[in-house]
C-alpha cells in the first residue's frame, strides 16, 4: 500500500500560527493612515511659515500673517490681488488666493489638531513675531498632535525646522 500524501497536523498548525503572526503584525499598518496626516500637516505648515517669511522680508505683501485654528491653519487672504490680511480663514466653500495659503475648511481633518498661538507673523528680519507685534525671547513649538505627535520649531532668529 503507498504512502497518503498531503501535510502533518504540525505542518498545517505551523503555517497558521505563520500566517496569524503577520495578519497581526502587518495588516493594522495597511488599514490605518498610521500619522500620514501629521507629517502632511507638518509638511504643508513648514512650507507656509517659509512662504509667510520670505513675504516679510521681501515686502511684498502686508499679508503675511498666519492664522491658526485647532485643525487648520493659513494665511488668511482670498483675492491674489489683495494686500491686506482678511481677518479669519476662509469658511466653507470660500477658497484662499492663488497659490494655496493653508488648509481649507473641507481639507481640514479632525483627528490632526494643532497646538499654535491664535497667530503668527514675521519682521522683516524674518524673526516671529506675537500677536503684539513683539518678537519671541526663545524657541515656538508648534504642535501636531493625531496618532503621533510631531513638532515644528521656529528658532527666534527665524530658523524653522522639524524638532
Amino acid at each position: 500500500m503507498g504512502r497518503a500524501r498531503g501535510f502533518t497536523l504540525v505542518e498545517l498548525v505551523t503555517v497558521l500560527v505563520l500566517v496569524g503572526l503577520l495578519a497581526v503584525t502587518v495588516l493594522p499598518r495597511f488599514l490605518t493612515r498610521g500619522g500620514f496626516d501629521e507629517v502632511i500637516y507638518r509638511d504643508r505648515l513648514a512650507a507656509l511659515l517659509q512662504q509667510a517669511q520670505l513675504m516679510a522680508m521681501s515686502r511684498a505683501s502686508q499679508c503675511s500673517t498666519l492664522l491658526f485654528e485647532p485643525h487648520r491653519f493659513g494665511i488668511p487672504r482670498r483675492e491674489p490681488s489683495q494686500t491686506h490680511c482678511d481677518a479669519s480663514l476662509p469658511s466653507v466653500g470660500e477658497a484662499y488666493a492663488s497659490p494655496s495659503l493653508g488648509i481649507r475648511a473641507e481639507e481640514a481633518v479632525s483627528t490632526v489638531t494643532l497646538s499654535a498661538p491664535a497667530q503668527l507673523s514675521f519682521d522683516y528680519w524674518g524673526r516671529p513675531l506675537d500677536v503684539s507685534g513683539t518678537a519671541y525671547a526663545s524657541q515656538l513649538v508648534i504642535g501636531i498632535q493625531g496618532e503621533s505627535s510631531l513638532k515644528l520649531c521656529i528658532e527666534t532668529q527665524g530658523y524653522i525646522h522639524v524638532c
